[in-house]
């Protein structure tokens, strides 16, 4: 199971936080500025360290995993293709929960095929550093469901990488797209209605496949 590090509440404290009039003349968010640093300044760069740690806070984890050498290329740093493991790993932890994961594809002969990904890769990672990869987004349509993970260093909080996903639901027996049932449709609509406070669209780029209709 997942867990939710801290109450979806605090997604609005954040939102009230960042939008609010102590940032002052850089609007919603911390921007550059040529003038002079103040007291003022620096107390609202240490607030917004705060309200960071706290959407950091938020976050739904699914998994922690440590860098082992078998993960890493002659640069000493995490590669590139096992970034998309642990991502990959962590999103089985989400579909077990909405019944379309490897037990589901044993059991039913349903699963689902990805169709579209994007990674980014932020910062790397070295041996022996342990990363959590926290689910972000998620959403779905009649067959196709869009979900993005980020991956965070875990000691030092930092954004690694983010892994943007749109799988399709396959029946294995005929291989080809499926609609959800009705069963899988209630899990993943519960799920979405009680935690989307915390979800962040920023810069999606699978949204528009996704058919509402």
């Amino acid at each position: 199971m997942w867990a939710i590090a801290a109450p979806a509440f605090a997604a609005s404290i954040a939102a009230l936080a960042i939008c609010s009039g102590v940032f002052g003349k850089s609007g919603c968010f911390f921007a550059v500025s040529p003038d002079p640093v103040t007291a003022q300044d620096t107390n609202t760069l240490l607030f917004i360290f705060f309200i960071e740690n706290i959407l950091y806070s938020m976050k739904m984890i699914l998994k922690t995993e440590k860098v082992i050498k078998e993960y890493t290329d002659y640069n000493n740093h995490l590669n590139v293709a096992y970034y998309v493991r642990i991502f990959d790993i962590a999103a089985d932890i989400m579909l077990d929960n909405f019944n379309m994961g490897g037990e589901s594809a044993k059991a039913n002969e349903k699963t689902t095929f990805v169709a579209e990904m994007y990674t980014t890769y932020n910062q790397e990672v070295r041996l022996g550093e342990e990363v959590e990869t926290h689910l972000t987004y998620v959403d779905h349509d009649k067959k196709r469901i869009h979900y993005r993970l980020s991956m965070f260093h875990k000691e030092k909080k930092y954004l690694a990488a983010t892994n943007e996903v749109l799988s399709l639901y396959v029946d294995l027996a005929s291989r080809k797209v499926s609609e959800f049932d009705s069963d899988r449709i209630n899990l993943m609509n519960s799920f979405i209605k009680k935690n989307s406070s915390i979800f962040n669209i920023d810069k999606l780029i699978f949204s528009n496949k996704l058919k509402k209709s």
